[in-house]
């Protein structure tokens, strides 16, 4: 194996590299191409080589950067690549080399790339912090304290998809409204519930119902309800779940009672494309310090401080939606999971397997609802 001595550090033209398929992972040429679209030297970084010797052609194995390698070399000039270079490697100590390079690797984590994205004045990243401001709320990683909002991934899918940045905002001002600053409120599935929910329904939802329903009952009891739902066989995400307990709980509510459309999958609308879509998010969050007080991005900036909480923007197909029906396999409601909660709770002195055979449902139920509830299990 090298030792720091048998390492220097050169600049080599691509065509004297190549990739040993002995260890090497297969190119992606799909993305290698990609990177090539979009080269940029800054981000080539230094490349890990193995010194073949001077009567080798190629002369140098790439050990680390196989896919930047390859990138330079689709360019139509190839630059040269900075890399270090071991001398003295066999065969296996290339491949045992490799190896530890790629175990050691930190890998950049979601939160990483969030903050570089904050960093570099991103437009989505402003817009959706701008958009959680409104309502109290920073998007952070620090999960333990109440007002904080970690759940980065959610918040991005929901305001690039056909509800945008309005639907972000009316999502974070039902939750704030219903449950105030509550950490548990700001979980990823009951956010992306919410945000399915508000979508999928728009204006034939009660605001005002809608908050007093779920302002009955702590958050987390969504979440047990959704989690009661997915033990039970039901099937799809928590989010999916979410949504389904979300709206069983304001139909317990008097008023006109809602159902979810045949065709409903459970997942976040798809950006539109055409003419009458919402405006992008990315181009809304940039333009928005010119666009006028209509705009999606404008619009959850500036909410009117005393209505925001009871006034949903439509978001969804205003006068286009698909017939109310139930579908298959998804009953219109759960009152059990709430049963089941509230029984757990009382039962919270006895054992899982006793509380199972009481309320017959599995043990893993119970579990699941005893931690979503916050009770310790008793043995």
């Amino acid at each position: 194996m090298s030792t720091e001595a048998d390492v220097y550090i050169a600049a080599l033209q691509p065509a004297e590299i190549f990739a040993d398929t002995a260890y090497q992972r297969v190119l992606d040429v799909p993305r290698a191409r990609k990177m090539a679209g979009t080269w940029d030297r800054r981000l080539a970084g230094i490349l890990e080589v193995s010194d073949r010797g001077e009567d080798a052609n190629p002369r140098y194995a790439v050990l680390d950067g196989q896919h930047r390698w390859a990138a330079a070399r689709f360019l139509q000039t190839p630059p040269s690549l900075v890399a270090n270079v071991h001398s003295g490697l066999s065969l296996a100590d290339e491949a045992a080399l490799f190896d530890r390079l790629n175990r050691q690797r930190k890998q950049i984590t979601t939160w990483d790339h969030w903050k570089a994205r904050r960093a570099a004045d991103d437009p989505m990243v402003v817009a959706i912090e701008r958009t959680a401001a409104t309502v109290g709320l920073r998007i952070t990683e620090l999960t333990g304290t109440d007002g904080a909002v970690w759940c980065i991934g959610t918040l991005e899918k929901i305001a690039a998809c056909a509800g945008g940045l309005e639907l972000l905002a009316s999502t974070l001002t039902v939750l704030t409204s219903a449950w105030g600053h509550q950490r548990a409120a700001f979980e990823a599935p009951l956010v992306a519930g919410m945000a399915m929910t508000l979508y999928t329904f728009d204006e034939r939802l009660d605001a005002d119902r809608l908050t007093d329903a779920l302002s009955d009952m702590p958050p987390k009891r969504i979440r047990v309800n959704a989690s009661t739902m997915r033990d039970s066989g039901m099937s799809g995400s928590l989010g999916k779940l979410s949504a389904v307990a979300i709206l069983n709980q304001y139909n317990q509510k008097s008023g006109r009672r809602l159902a979810w459309p045949t065709n409903w999958k459970g997942v976040l609308p798809k950006p539109k494309q055409d003419g009458g879509a919402p405006q992008s998010p990315r181009t809304a969050a940039a333009t928005s310090s010119t666009a006028d007080s209509s705009a999606p991005a404008a619009r959850a900036a500036t909410p009117a401080p005393t209505t925001a909480a009871r006034e949903l923007p439509q978001i969804g197909n205003p006068g286009n939606h698909p017939p109310l029906a139930v579908p298959n396999g998804l009953p219109p409601e759960h009152p059990e999971t709430d049963s089941h909660a509230d029984a757990v709770m009382a039962m919270a002195d006895r054992t899982d397997a006793d509380i199972a055979q009481a309320l017959n449902i599995p043990e893993r139920s119970v579990r699941r609802i005893r931690a979503d509830l916050g009770l310790e299990p008793v043995s």
